[in-house]
């Protein structure tokens, strides 16, 4: 019989579509989202009425987590170091950030106050949003006289950042530690993790609403952990998608039906058709980040606009923003990083050097 492909094989750039699937969960998370900020009497989200417990944004969401966990821990294991790691996930995170919060607090907006634009700009709150929502431990919601209306804040998407950004703490003091040495430790540590959210459900970083995405994290990470005895086989998934359905209405069907989707796209998205509708960049965290920005902005200007108007009017506009943001402000950064990576000589603060582990591969 010929050997499935695992995990750890499709795990190169050029061997998966990854890229393509988080744009793809990013639109989804703007799709999800239209129904809240254009909202219409007897208008429900396809998959909250399909599945009941959660909606279509909520289930992108989850699977943007795993994706994370996976990629994140497969790149602390393979640099194995600290110091790399923490710089290259700053530079991924805060340039994007800075220019979205920038463009939000003086574009967006002096455009859609209802104070005077003096007022506005000379308003303690306006420059406290960048300075607030850079630190992702006190996000500040609002802009002076901007979407008073809504209930959610300008920008309600980056509620996942300060509980991504600590997941990469944890990512990162258990590489210190000596846990990813032995796939023994790290399978130990994820699962006591683990017991740790399922016991406490109202997360200190992030709420009873990060519970669900912290978990698919964790998961990404034994995922990455166990890469090599993990197939990407289309029976597996449909024997997943079987025990879900068996089990429904039970408890265990939840946690089966986010297996079933993030297996499913796991395999999905490294299939040879996939393969080459290959994009020239990652565009899937500027579509996150000024997604929910421009959805309010066009309820604002169109409020009486069905939430579908608002998911598809929005999806380009905010892909042509995030193109512009990944050419210009994303890939540049991540570059700089890299080269100043190459010439620096960095302090090995890793497990090996603070002598807290034994030599040996990252994977066991």
């Amino acid at each position: 019989m010929i050997r499935p492909a695992s995990l750890s094989d499709r795990m190169a750039r050029d061997a998966n579509n990854y890229d393509l699937l988080r744009l793809l969960l990013a639109l989804t998370v703007i799709f999800g989202h239209a129904g809240a900020l254009s909202p219409r009497p007897g208008y429900l989200d396809p998959v909250h009425w399909l599945i009941g417990f959660d909606y279509s944004g909520g289930v992108a969401v989850k699977v943007f987590f795993f994706l994370s966990g996976l990629f994140v821990t497969d790149s602390m294991i393979t640099s194995r170091s600290v110091v790399r790691f923490a710089v290259m996930r700053a530079a991924r995170l805060f340039p994007g950030l800075i220019v979205c919060l920038t463009i939000t607090a003086f574009i967006v907006g002096p455009l859609f106050t209802g104070l005077p634009v003096f007022d506005y700009l000379r308003n303690p709150l306006t420059l406290r949003y960048i300075a607030a929502n850079l630190t992702l431990t006190d996000l500040q919601w609002r802009l002076p006289g901007v979407f008073t209306d809504s209930h959610y804040g300008i920008n309600g998407s980056l509620w996942t950042l300060p509980a991504e950004t600590r997941l990469y703490v944890v990512v990162g003091l258990l590489s210190l530690l000596g846990t990813f040495v032995r796939r023994s430790s790290a399978t130990l540590a994820i699962a006591l993790a683990a017991y740790f959210v399922l016991c406490h459900p109202d997360l200190p970083f992030g709420g009873a609403e990060a519970q669900g995405p912290t978990l698919c994290f964790l998961g990404g990470m034994a995922a990455a952990v166990h890469k090599r005895d993990l197939p990407l086989n289309a029976i597996l998934a449909l024997i997943i998608w079987l025990c879900a359905l068996a089990a429904w209405g039970n408890p265990p069907a939840h946690a089966l039906f986010y297996c079933a989707v993030i297996y499913s796209v796991l395999c999905i998205f490294q299939s040879s058709l996939l393969l080459r509708l290959r994009l020239p960049g990652d565009f899937s965290y500027g579509v996150y980040v000024y997604g929910f920005v421009v959805q309010q902005a066009f309820a604002a200007v169109v409020p009486t606009a069905h939430p579908l108007v608002n998911a598809f009017v929005c999806m380009p506009i905010a892909t042509a923003v995030a193109v512009l943001s990944w050419f210009l402000v994303e890939r540049p950064a991540l570059s700089t990083a890299r080269r100043l990576l190459a010439v620096c000589t960095l302090p090995r603060i890793d497990a090996r050097s603070l002598g807290l582990a034994e030599p040996g591969s990252a994977q066991g």
